[in-house]
């Protein structure tokens, strides 16, 4: 793991991975830029699992840390005209978690009828799919897909399980299934 996610950081002043437990590491960057570069361009997965970041501050334990949020981008699409903004995405945002930044990059590459942004959200709740937005007494709808999702467990639509929860799917009878979210919720790569 340190090696390849040295290989894939590709930091400025180079990175010490230090394991502080079973599946817990302390990473350590020796310049600003490799941090929000890193930030900025998650979350990251190893081996089909979700690295769940945070940003350690002065005299922060490490070991007492709660790993359980996640930086993601999102693209809110179906929207109506006039609600193309950052003060849409910003309410849209923090209905899902908590609002980061707007990415106006899709505008200006022409789809009208999408906002990218970054939000934080729990891994812990349920991923939102669809928000009816109502500012200034218009009306529209719009359908969140998630950038670079990977690892989903759509029975319960949480970021939380991986692949080998699907156990519980064996377990449990078929007719106790049902299945709400499903891939619809990835974003395709961009080009």
């Amino acid at each position: 793991m340190k090696t390849m996610l040295a290989n894939v950081w590709h930091s400025i002043r180079g990175i010490s991975i230090t394991e502080l437990d079973e599946g817990l590491f302390l990473f350590w960057l020796y310049h600003e830029v490799d941090v929000n570069q890193i930030e900025r361009e998650g979350p990251w997965f190893f081996n089909s699992h979700m690295l769940l970041l945070h940003r350690l501050h002065r005299g922060e334990d490490p070991m007492g840390v709660e790993l359980q949020l996640v930086d993601v981008l999102v693209l809110a699409n179906d929207l109506s005209m006039g609600f193309i903004s950052e003060q849409v995405a910003k309410l849209l945002g923090n209905f899902m978690g908590l609002f980061l930044e707007y990415n106006a990059i899709v505008v200006s590459l022409g789809y009208r009828s999408n906002l990218r942004f970054r939000v934080r959200i729990d891994i812990r709740k349920l991923l939102k799919r669809k928000k009816l937005a109502l500012p200034s007494g218009k009306f529209s709808c719009a359908s969140f897909r998630y950038e670079k999702l990977k690892m989903f467990y759509f029975m319960c639509c949480k970021l939380s399980h991986g692949e080998g929860f699907y156990l519980l799917c064996i377990l449990r009878e078929s007719k106790d299934l049902t299945v709400q979210w499903d891939a619809s919720l990835k974003a395709l790569p961009r080009r």
